[in-house]
Protein backbone atom coordinates (compact mmCIF):
# COMPACT_ATOMS: atom_id res chain seq x y z
CA UNK A 1 0.00 0.00 0.00
CA UNK A 2 1.11 3.54 -0.70
CA UNK A 3 2.04 6.05 1.97
CA UNK A 4 -0.54 8.88 2.43
CA UNK A 5 -1.04 12.09 4.37
CA UNK A 6 -3.99 12.68 6.71
CA UNK A 7 -6.02 14.05 3.76
CA UNK A 8 -5.45 10.90 1.71
CA UNK A 9 -2.94 12.23 -0.86
CA UNK A 10 -0.65 9.48 -2.12
CA UNK A 11 2.97 10.25 -1.26
CA UNK A 12 6.43 9.07 -2.16
CA UNK A 13 7.86 6.91 0.67
CA UNK A 14 10.70 9.42 1.22
CA UNK A 15 8.38 12.42 1.87
CA UNK A 16 7.78 13.58 5.46
CA UNK A 17 5.34 16.41 4.52
CA UNK A 18 2.64 16.31 1.83
CA UNK A 19 3.50 18.76 -1.01
CA UNK A 20 -0.20 19.12 -1.88
CA UNK A 21 -1.64 20.19 1.47
CA UNK A 22 1.34 20.57 3.82
CA UNK A 23 0.01 17.95 6.25
CA UNK A 24 2.35 15.61 8.07
CA UNK A 25 2.70 12.09 6.83
CA UNK A 26 0.82 9.47 8.84
CA UNK A 27 3.23 6.96 10.29
CA UNK A 28 3.08 3.44 8.97
CA UNK A 29 -0.10 1.78 10.04
CA UNK A 30 -1.82 -1.48 9.21
CA UNK A 31 -3.43 0.27 6.23
CA UNK A 32 -0.06 1.19 4.69
CA UNK A 33 -0.07 4.71 6.06
CA UNK A 34 -3.67 5.41 5.05
CA UNK A 35 -5.92 6.47 7.90
CA UNK A 36 -8.48 3.93 8.93
CA UNK A 37 -12.01 4.74 7.82
CA UNK A 38 -15.41 3.33 8.15
CA UNK A 39 -16.26 0.96 5.37
CA UNK A 40 -17.93 2.67 2.40
CA UNK A 41 -16.69 6.21 3.12
CA UNK A 42 -14.29 8.00 0.78
CA UNK A 43 -11.50 10.30 1.91
CA UNK A 44 -12.11 14.04 1.55
CA UNK A 45 -9.15 15.09 -0.57
CA UNK A 46 -7.94 18.65 -0.83
CA UNK A 47 -7.49 19.58 -4.50
CA UNK A 48 -3.95 19.63 -5.81
CA UNK A 49 -2.41 22.81 -7.16
CA UNK A 50 -2.89 21.47 -10.68
CA UNK A 51 -6.58 20.78 -9.98
CA UNK A 52 -7.03 24.24 -8.48
CA UNK A 53 -5.41 25.86 -11.54
CA UNK A 54 -7.60 23.79 -13.89
CA UNK A 55 -10.71 24.77 -11.91
CA UNK A 56 -9.73 28.46 -12.05
CA UNK A 57 -9.16 28.23 -15.83
CA UNK A 58 -12.59 26.64 -16.26
CA UNK A 59 -14.15 29.40 -14.15
CA UNK A 60 -12.45 32.13 -16.22
CA UNK A 61 -13.51 30.46 -19.50
CA UNK A 62 -17.10 30.12 -18.28
CA UNK A 63 -17.12 33.79 -17.25
CA UNK A 64 -15.78 34.82 -20.69
CA UNK A 65 -18.49 32.75 -22.41
CA UNK A 66 -21.14 34.31 -20.20
CA UNK A 67 -19.92 37.83 -21.04
CA UNK A 68 -19.86 36.98 -24.75
CA UNK A 69 -23.40 35.59 -24.49
CA UNK A 70 -24.58 38.89 -22.99
CA UNK A 71 -23.10 40.75 -25.97
CA UNK A 72 -24.38 38.34 -28.59
CA UNK A 73 -28.05 37.55 -29.02
CA UNK A 74 -29.06 34.35 -30.76
CA UNK A 75 -31.61 34.86 -33.54
CA UNK A 76 -33.30 31.55 -32.69
CA UNK A 77 -32.41 27.91 -32.19
CA UNK A 78 -32.86 26.96 -35.85
CA UNK A 79 -31.54 30.24 -37.28
CA UNK A 80 -28.40 30.50 -35.13
CA UNK A 81 -26.16 30.07 -38.19
CA UNK A 82 -27.85 32.93 -40.09
CA UNK A 83 -25.54 35.90 -40.45
CA UNK A 84 -26.03 39.09 -42.38
CA UNK A 85 -24.31 42.15 -43.66
CA UNK A 86 -26.40 45.19 -44.62
CA UNK A 87 -25.91 48.85 -45.38
CA UNK A 88 -27.55 51.95 -46.87
CA UNK A 89 -25.89 54.03 -49.56
CA UNK A 90 -27.11 57.62 -49.99
CA UNK A 91 -27.79 58.31 -53.67
CA UNK A 92 -28.60 62.03 -53.31
CA UNK A 93 -29.52 64.64 -50.72
CA UNK A 94 -27.36 66.22 -48.02
CA UNK A 95 -25.33 63.08 -47.37
CA UNK A 96 -24.83 61.94 -50.97
CA UNK A 97 -22.49 58.91 -51.32
CA UNK A 98 -22.43 58.28 -47.56
CA UNK A 99 -22.56 54.63 -46.52
CA UNK A 100 -24.26 53.52 -43.31
CA UNK A 101 -23.72 49.98 -42.06
CA UNK A 102 -26.56 48.29 -40.15
CA UNK A 103 -24.62 46.73 -37.29
CA UNK A 104 -27.41 45.75 -34.89
CA UNK A 105 -30.51 43.56 -35.08
CA UNK A 106 -32.47 46.80 -34.60
CA UNK A 107 -31.06 50.05 -35.98
CA UNK A 108 -32.91 53.33 -35.41
CA UNK A 109 -32.50 56.08 -38.03
CA UNK A 110 -33.28 59.70 -37.20
CA UNK A 111 -31.96 63.19 -36.51
CA UNK A 112 -31.55 62.69 -32.74
CA UNK A 113 -28.11 62.17 -31.20
CA UNK A 114 -29.40 58.90 -29.66
CA UNK A 115 -30.17 57.42 -33.10
CA UNK A 116 -27.97 54.55 -34.26
CA UNK A 117 -27.69 56.32 -37.63
CA UNK A 118 -27.95 60.09 -37.28
CA UNK A 119 -29.01 61.91 -40.44
CA UNK A 120 -28.56 65.66 -40.97
CA UNK A 121 -31.60 66.02 -43.23
CA UNK A 122 -34.10 68.72 -42.13
CA UNK A 123 -37.01 66.50 -43.20
CA UNK A 124 -35.98 63.58 -40.94
CA UNK A 125 -37.66 63.34 -37.51
CA UNK A 126 -35.71 62.51 -34.37
CA UNK A 127 -36.77 58.81 -34.48
CA UNK A 128 -37.79 58.46 -38.12
CA UNK A 129 -37.54 54.72 -38.93
CA UNK A 130 -35.94 51.48 -37.81
CA UNK A 131 -34.37 48.52 -39.56
CA UNK A 132 -34.90 45.09 -37.95
CA UNK A 133 -33.19 41.82 -38.77
CA UNK A 134 -35.31 38.89 -37.65
CA UNK A 135 -35.91 35.34 -38.89
CA UNK A 136 -33.25 35.78 -41.57
CA UNK A 137 -34.83 38.87 -43.16
CA UNK A 138 -34.59 42.67 -42.89
CA UNK A 139 -37.65 44.82 -42.22
CA UNK A 140 -38.05 48.61 -42.33
CA UNK A 141 -40.59 50.23 -39.99
CA UNK A 142 -41.70 53.87 -40.05
CA UNK A 143 -41.76 55.25 -36.49
CA UNK A 144 -44.70 57.65 -37.08
CA UNK A 145 -42.46 60.14 -38.85
CA UNK A 146 -43.92 63.43 -40.10
CA UNK A 147 -42.80 62.97 -43.73
CA UNK A 148 -43.08 59.19 -44.00
CA UNK A 149 -40.73 56.40 -45.06
CA UNK A 150 -40.79 55.00 -48.58
CA UNK A 151 -39.62 51.74 -50.17
CA UNK A 152 -39.52 51.66 -53.98
CA UNK A 153 -41.58 54.91 -54.07
CA UNK A 154 -44.41 53.51 -51.90
CA UNK A 155 -45.11 54.85 -48.42
CA UNK A 156 -44.80 52.10 -45.82
CA UNK A 157 -45.51 51.47 -42.17
CA UNK A 158 -43.60 48.17 -42.16
CA UNK A 159 -42.07 46.35 -45.11
CA UNK A 160 -39.72 43.42 -45.71
CA UNK A 161 -36.62 44.51 -47.62
CA UNK A 162 -34.72 42.87 -50.45
CA UNK A 163 -31.21 43.58 -51.68
CA UNK A 164 -31.35 46.56 -54.07
CA UNK A 165 -34.57 48.13 -52.71
CA UNK A 166 -34.71 51.94 -52.87
CA UNK A 167 -35.47 53.58 -49.54
CA UNK A 168 -36.40 57.25 -49.06
CA UNK A 169 -36.00 58.85 -45.65
CA UNK A 170 -36.51 62.62 -45.58
CA UNK A 171 -35.23 64.13 -48.86
CA UNK A 172 -32.59 61.46 -49.38
CA UNK A 173 -32.88 58.33 -51.52
CA UNK A 174 -30.84 55.32 -50.44
CA UNK A 175 -30.17 51.95 -51.92
CA UNK A 176 -30.48 49.08 -49.44
CA UNK A 177 -27.79 46.43 -49.86
CA UNK A 178 -27.68 43.18 -47.91
CA UNK A 179 -26.06 39.81 -47.95
CA UNK A 180 -27.53 37.03 -45.82
CA UNK A 181 -25.39 33.92 -45.48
Amino acid sequence: MAKTCSKGHILDPSWKICPYCGESVIPDSPGGGRPTMQEGSAPALKPTVREEVAAEQERVEAQAKEEAARKTRMISEKDEDVKSLAWLIALDGPSRAATYQLLKDKTVVGSAMESDIQLGDQFVTSRHASFHFTAGKYFLTDLDSANGTFVNDKRITKKGLEDGDRVRIGETNYIFKCHIF
